[in-house]
């Protein structure tokens, strides 16, 4: 009983030892590189994106990074849209008084209204000028933490890329065969004809 045993352990030693390389390759290779690995899968259809999930799920530091810009997005959102709504009714106001203006007939008190108009719009420039010249740094920043943001999905992905493509390009010989073939069909083909 001890020797069937003994066997037994032997060939399961065998048999775990000597799996394809592939499967172990499969254990280091990110999930959206794999063969089974279909587009479907993907939530976003985008392999970049995919494959820096994939060091984001790994990797504390840039997890941290990822959670501190969906915080951060939120939170400006919620802020911003409160001005934006300001700055918007304002704006819908004055182009409504302009319009109601430019319909009085009686020319002079057309023109004293839209005089007196214009000195409400620049008071409210006056007033929202340093609102707006934040609002256009926030949006200026926003652009270069989506550049960064786009940066560094790339700057850690490439070399996740480029160890796949040095750990998995197919035998080349497949295709040599391949060509042979077609080389041997094509001589045949020839010399059927006259």
């Amino acid at each position: 009983m001890k020797k069937i045993s003994y066997i037994i352990l032997v060939f399961s030693l065998i048999a775990v030892s000597c799996r394809p390389k592939e499967e172990n390759n499969n254990l280091q290779t990110p999930e959206a590189l794999q063969n089974g690995y279909s587009s479907l899968k993907r939530m976003k259809g985008d392999l970049t994106e995919d494959l820096y999930q994939g060091l984001v799920d790994k990797d504390s530091l840039l997890r941290n990074l990822e959670d501190e810009i969906i915080a951060f997005r939120s939170g400006s959102i919620k802020v911003t849209t409160v001005f934006n709504n300001y700055l918007d009714k304002s704006g819908n106001y004055y182009a409504s008084v302009n319009g109601k203006a430019k319909g009085i007939k009686d020319s002079l008190l057309m023109k004293k209204m839209q005089s007196l108009i214009m000195a409400h719009t620049k008071a409210y420039e006056a007033r929202t000028a340093e609102t707006n010249a934040l609002l256009k740094t926030i949006s200026d920043n926003d652009t270069l933490l989506f550049d960064h943001h786009a940066a560094l999905k790339i700057v850690k992905t490439l070399p996740v890329m480029e160890k796949y493509q040095r750990e998995h390009l197919p035998n080349k010989n497949e295709l040599k065969k391949l060509i042979q073939q077609q080389e041997k069909i094509i001589q045949q083909m020839k010399g059927l004809m006259p």
